[in-house]
């Protein structure tokens, strides 16, 4: 490739530096010529002023100078740089600008690939590699909103919210505001926007997300529309990567790669558990928590391919939403499943210890909402059903302190659990186990 010499370099500056001062005294001399007159005398007629000035002979002269003087830069300029030249500079700007887009983009799939937060990470990378590279301003966007994600994501793991839950929130939607302004000026193709407006929404759906749990001071009516407004990101991230705009698209997972159903079955996964661990709770309409079962099962039926730690959590989602409806067989089924792909995970221990209370107070009225049972109400059940009782809350008990032992968590209802098991059995275990429990929660009150 030709460079241009230092020669060359020295003439081009001269080249331009004289017809640029030659231009500067043209000025010059057109203000003097046509303002400076109207501000002295402050005539009201300036198009008079304006038609007999121009009319002279040296406005006529510095008219034909200022043309001579623009052929004669662009004459300089040609002769300096060569149409081989400048063709070659061009070519070097092009491949400078495809390699900052190639090396952006290897950083923001490599940021993908090692993401630990779920399986769409992996979705984005490959289709990053197979798509039309993205302007460098546009790929620096994406990469601050994964690593805003990435720490977000940590902090809610962690269980603590954190200011990148609202930052977040907004780097993502100046990134659909900014995709739309590229897509109507072409500087991205309908591929490239479709893709990044898919990327851009369910991130703000996660941020959304996030901030839901933190929320707890936010009226009913405002966690409601936190949650309209993370589903319908989730929704619409479904429209853009997938055309997916119900329930009844998804079809068959066969019709999917695999990479694709793992991130289908975290998306619809989203949408439903959105509304179980939000803080809506008994507010929730049927239409809601049938949405919220639905798109459980959407995630079951897609989730064959991801790993055992991500469907135990998907089978505990899909149980709570079958609880939450009334269907407490098939609930208790899915809690066991999840148990057994993960053994360590406290929040399944703390569903079926829930599940097992919950049915002893559906079963036997003699317990009241607050687990609290009267020693009259006892004399009235019979020996049987005192046996079927006493096994509900052994249950109970028992999954209770798993939770106890895998999260260091005590659960408000485990005293109430052995006192009900002693009043029930006069069992001094029991007795003892309720008492330990007592001074733990006051000690832990204390601190």
């Amino acid at each position: 490739m030709k460079y241009i010499n230092n020669s060359s370099k020295k003439s081009m500056r001269i080249a331009l530096i004289i017809p640029t001062s030659l231009c500067i005294v043209i000025l010059l001399a057109l203000l003097w010529k046509y303002v400076y007159p109207i501000i002295l005398f402050n005539i009201g007629n300036v198009q008079v002023i304006y038609v007999d000035t121009a009319q002279t002979e040296i406005d006529l002269l510095l008219c034909i100078v200022g043309i001579a003087i623009s052929v004669w830069i662009g004459l300089n300029i040609y002769n300096i740089i060569s149409k081989k030249e400048l063709e070659d500079l061009l070519e070097i700007a092009k491949q400078s600008k495809e390699i900052s887009e190639s090396i952006f983009t290897e950083t923001l799939v490599s940021k993908l690939r090692l993401s630990y937060s779920d399986d769409t990470a992996i979705y984005f990378a490959n289709r990053l590699e197979k798509i039309s590279y993205f302007p460098t301003e546009i790929l620096a966007r994406v990469i601050s909103i994964e690593d805003g994600y990435s720490f977000a994501y940590k902090a809610y793991r962690d269980g603590v919210s954190v200011e990148n839950y609202i930052i977040g929130e907004k780097q993502a939607n100046d990134l659909i505001d900014y995709i739309r302004v590229n897509r109507r000026t072409n500087k991205i193709n309908s591929d490239q926007s479709d893709f990044l407006l898919g990327y851009a929404n369910l991130r703000l759906g996660d941020f959304c997300y996030f901030r839901i749990q933190f929320e707890e001071n936010e009226s009913m009516d405002n966690q409601h529309i936190l949650v309209e407004k993370c589903v319908g990101c989730y929704k619409k991230c479904l429209k853009y990567l997938f055309g997916i705009r119900n329930v009844k698209q998804f079809g068959d997972a066969d019709a999917y790669s695999i990479v694709e159903q793992q991130c289908l079955a975290f998306i619809a996964n989203s949408i439903g558990s959105i509304y179980l661990v939000s803080g809506l709770g008994s507010t929730l309409t049927k239409k809601e928590l049938d949405e919220a079962l639905s798109y459980e099962l959407i995630t079951k039926k897609f989730s064959a391919a991801t790993n055992k730690r991500f469907r135990a959590m998907f089978a505990r989602n899909l149980g709570v939403a079958y609880e939450r409806i009334g269907r407490y067989e098939e609930a208790f089924q899915e809690y066991v499943l999840s148990f057994n792909l993960d053994h360590l995970n406290w929040k399944t221990a703390h569903c079926l210890g829930a599940w097992y209370r919950k049915n002893a107070q559906r079963l036997f009225p003699i317990l009241t909402d607050e687990l609290i049972i009267s020693k009259t109400e006892i004399v009235k059940i019979s020996r049987d059903e005192k046996k079927k009782l006493l096994i509900l809350l052994e249950k109970a008990a028992y999954w209770y302190e798993k939770e106890r032992k895998l999260e260091d968590i005590i659960s408000p209802w485990l005293a109430k659990i052995y006192l009900c098991i002693y009043l029930l059995s006069k069992d001094e275990t029991a007795k003892t186990r309720y008492e330990m429990i007592q001074k733990e929660q006051y000690l832990l009150n204390l601190e």
